[in-house]
Order: structure tokens, then C-alpha cells, then sequence
């Protein structure tokens, strides 16, 4: 193994420990009250209502814990710029978008999901709407890929 490899295996190893410390400490930390109310509530039911008034599973969420443990990663990191593919149910969205607000950040979350309603029918939209979030949301039925190119293409 050279020099190089060996450099660039111990890279990997110090950010994989770094990585694993820093969601050890976001475990214990409390995610801010108001938030926590609003994630509570999002997973009081697995079913959810559609555009079409059916009240269904719509699976593909991240579950519970992993969207408080995304809130807390977005308060820790506090970036100003986000952005998700694939709104689905809304769930992870929803803990960007109110960690966003915890935060105090105008600008908009970017959710991208060609299919929100062909597959989803809008219930990602249907739950953001819900909870008085689509004002802090810029969703667009774009393609990751022709959004990204866009978005460099327009030094975004």
C-alpha cells in the first residue's frame, strides 16, 4: 500500500469517528419544544389524506427518531441553503423546514419530487400545507438532475 493510500485510509477513518461523535452528541440533545410538537404530531398516524380525500399509508418516510435526529443535524450545522429530492409524505421536509425556523432563516427550503402527485397524490404538499409551512418551502416538480444542472448553470 503507498503512502498516499495509506494517508487517504486514515482521512476516511479520523471523518468516519469525527461523524459518528458528532450524531452521538445530537442523540442527546432535546430537539426545541415546538418542533418536537410538530413531529409528534406528524406520527401520531401512518395514514395520511391524499388529494383525492383517501386516507392511506404512504410509506418512505424517514421514521421518528431519524427526523429528530435531521432537525437536530440542521440546527447543529445551520446551513443556509437546503435542499431535498423526493417530498413523499413530507416528513423530512417538514424537520428541515422547521429547524430552518427554529434557526430564523428567510429564505425558502428547496423539495424537489417529480411524482408528488402521480405517486404520492400531494400528500407531502397536503401535510406542509397543514402545518402553515408551504410559505417556507420552494417545491418543484423538477428532476434532481435538470434542477442541479440548472441551479450550477445559474451559479446557484
Amino acid at each position: 500500500m503507498s503512502r498516499h493510500q495509506e494517508a487517504k485510509g486514515k482521512a476516511r477513518r479520523v471523518a468516519e469517528i469525527t461523524a459518528k461523535r458528532l450524531v452521538i452528541s445530537l442523540i442527546a440533545q432535546p430537539v426545541p419544544k415546538s418542533v418536537q410538537k410538530e413531529i409528534d404530531d406528524f406520527y401520531r398516524s401512518s395514514f395520511k389524506e391524499d388529494c383525492e380525500g383517501k386516507k392511506a399509508y404512504h410509506g418512505g418516510s424517514p421514521r421518528k427518531p431519524e427526523c429528530e435526529l435531521l432537525t437536530k443535524l440542521v440546527l447543529h450545522i445551520a446551513p443556509q441553503d437546503t435542499l431535498d429530492w423526493g417530498l413523499g409524505d413530507g416528513a423530512a421536509c417538514m424537520a428541515i423546514v422547521l429547524a430552518r425556523r427554529e434557526l430564523g432563516f428567510s429564505t425558502r427550503h428547496v423539495s424537489l419530487d417529480p411524482f408528488q402527485y402521480l405517486i404520492a397524490k400531494n400528500v407531502g404538499l397536503i401535510q406542509l400545507q397543514s402545518r402553515g409551512l408551504t410559505g417556507e418551502v420552494d417545491f418543484r416538480e423538477d428532476r434532481s438532475e435538470e434542477f442541479l444542472t440548472d441551479a450550477i448553470r445559474n451559479g446557484r
